[in-house]
């Protein structure tokens, strides 16, 4: 519209001239633009985190992570298959006929020795109160060495009866010990045993030991046996056994020192007997045989 050349203004459209009204797109044809939303966080179940995390799942609060570590695989039992079963079946039954024949063996020997004469069971009981180290001969002392006190005192009532019997026997059948001591000390002290070896402040005491033993075989109280070097090992050059079927003395003498002990039964007469022994309960039961031969070794101080 041009303005009026004398006033100024806008020229003025005639009262029946149309007005044009620009047309608009329906609102369907126009591009609709969504602006972006944000996504909704999704709920993850507690068994979607086993062992991963997800990218969007929260974040715990707490900073210390505790690791389990996966449990082991149970490993499967290898099985041996047919011929493996065959060998455990056999096995089992190879043991069960072992065990058997063990306990009949047993029986058998136990019967056998108290036939002829024999005692099979645990050892006998002993005085509570037995002989002390002052109630010993000057002889015993001697042989316990310079702590004689304290290593005789330290020994187990069964040593110190095995200790008691075997040097009384030993001065009984005159045998000279003096020159010999304990091997080792309180270890040559043995249940059934001394183990003795010689002084050394005295270098004729081996020597003399063997001589006053073979002075034995010759007025009778020891024949001459030689020990079995097995059994006793470096002491088996020379031995001798006391000539009797019970309580019998043993000595053997070698490289490596000697040994002294006592056979209830003497296995050249009652070989039962001393199988029973040997075996049940396997060792020389110095209580029965201190009863024997009446060697008193309880304390009357």
């Amino acid at each position: 519209m041009s303005p009026n050349a004398v006033t100024g203004r806008p020229a003025q459209p005639p009262r029946n001239a149309r007005l044009e009204v620009p047309q608009q797109r329906p609102p369907q044809d126009r591009p609709v633009t969504t602006p972006p939303q944000r996504q909704a966080q999704r709920a993850f179940s507690r068994d979607e985190f086993q062992g991963a995390t997800p990218a969007d799942a929260a974040v715990s609060r707490s900073t210390t992570t505790t690791t389990t570590p996966p449990a082991p695989k149970p490993q499967k039992k290898k099985s041996g298959g047919f011929f493996g079963g065959i060998g455990h079946f056999f096995g089992r039954v190879g043991s069960a006929i072992g065990n058997t024949f063990i306990r009949a063996s047993q029986a058998v020997i136990g019967g056998a020795v108290r036939l002829f004469g024999g005692t099979v069971g645990p050892h006998s009981p002993l005085p509570s109160n037995m002989r002390t180290y002052a109630e010993l001969t000057p002889n015993q002392q001697r042989l316990l060495g310079l702590d004689g006190q304290r290593t005789y005192d330290s020994l187990p009532p069964r040593n110190k009866a095995a200790f008691i019997v075997l040097t009384t026997q030993m001065d009984a059948l005159k045998v000279d010990y003096s020159g010999m001591q304990l091997k080792g000390g309180g270890p040559g002290v043995h249940v059934d045993r001394l183990m003795l070896e010689q002084r050394p402040d005295d270098p004729t005491g081996q020597q003399r030991f063997q001589q006053s033993v073979e002075a034995g075989i010759q007025a009778r109280r020891f024949e001459s046996e030689k020990p079995n070097d097995g059994l006793h090992p470096g002491q088996s050059d020379f031995g001798v056994r006391q000539d009797v079927s019970r309580e019998s003395m043993q000595i053997g003498i070698g490289r490596d020192g000697a040994f002294v002990d006592i056979d209830r039964y003497n296995p050249k007469e009652n070989v039962f007997g001393h199988l029973g022994e040997v075996l049940m309960p396997g060792e020389t039961d110095m209580g029965l045989v201190a009863r024997a031969l009446k060697i008193d070794l309880s304390s009357h101080l």
